[in-house]
């Protein structure tokens, strides 16, 4: 008579500073900056007997793959460069790790182990970078038994920041003016929450009443929010590491009608910014201004 195999058991969730997060998106690592909190997306996997229960020794592989080129799976990135699957200041070890069990896999995105008639979990530490994560593998039961359903699995992990909206552009007080030469590599750079959408609006709308002309809006962040990388390389730290979800906004050093908006020594302009109750302000070296809304 031939034995069985009950269905497998696959369980993910993402485990955020001791929270589930269930309908939602994940979280970049390192989300408010590079020494924030990693993001640790928990893969569970048991394997037993339908009828009776009882757990069995099968074995997994788990895999994770490369996002399309779409920058929409890519998390508004549109240049080259090898993106990550992890978090990549874990170390190529840590970033997918089995957290109570063994790895017979050297490759670090393969991990391949028992169930040792228990249950497994398995970490990934999500990359700093919005982004489409697929994940699939196989569980390959003992002897004799079967899978009543199917022995293969495949996911999305969605990696990003919820609930962000680009910045209308041209406004009627403003437009988004990239001066760093990136805008082709970042195409949709001027995302942000409600509060910062309506803030740089308020602001731009504000400065028009006091000189007639409009704002110069430089980078807010991605679509998906994530590290921001104007180097184009993938890179997971450097620049603009404060716009990675959607609160951050740089303003140009001129005006739409090429007037200096300088922060050092534009009085005025400081005024309207600050008077918005901002979490956060600064000058670049260059001029620049630099803000962050609550």
């Amino acid at each position: 008579m031939r034995t069985r195999v009950g269905a497998l058991v696959v369980v993910s969730f993402a485990l955020l500073t001791g929270h589930l997060a269930f309908g939602q998106s994940i979280p970049p690592s390192r989300i408010t900056g590079p020494s924030a909190a990693v993001t640790e997306y928990l893969h569970i996997f048991s394997c037993y007997d339908a009828f009776t229960g009882n757990m069995l020794d099968c074995q997994v592989t788990d895999e994770l793959h490369l996002p399309d080129n779409d920058p929409a799976s890519r998390g508004g990135h549109t240049h080259g460069g090898t993106f990550p699957l992890t978090d990549l200041a874990q170390g190529p070890a840590n970033g997918f790790v089995c957290a109570f069990c063994t790895d017979f896999n050297l490759d670090p995105l393969v991990i391949q182990t028992r169930t040792n008639s228990a249950g497994i979990v398995i970490n990934h530490r999500i990359p700093q970078f919005s982004g489409r994560i697929r994940v699939s593998g196989s569980t390959v039961p003992p002897p004799n038994w079967f899978c009543i359903t199917t022995c293969n699995f495949s996911w999305i992990e969605d990696v990003g920041v919820d609930g962000l909206a680009t910045l209308p552009t041209p406004g009627p007080h403003h437009r988004v003016v990239v001066t760093s030469g990136t805008d082709a590599l970042h195409p949709i750079g001027y995302a942000g929450t409600s509060d910062t959408i309506a803030g740089v609006l308020s602001i731009a709308d504000s400065y028009f009443q006091l000189t007639g002309r409009g704002l110069s809006v430089n980078d807010l962040s991605l679509p998906r929010g994530g590290k921001y990388d104007i180097a184009s390389n993938d890179s997971e730290g450097g620049d603009h590491i404060s716009h990675r979800n959607g609160k951050d906004a740089d303003f140009n050093t001129l005006d739409l009608g090429g007037q200096s908006t300088n922060c050092f020594s534009d009085k005025d302009y400081k005024q309207i910014l600050q008077a918005h109750n901002l979490a956060y302000d600064a000058c670049h070296p260059g001029g620049a201004y630099h803000v962050r809304f609550r």
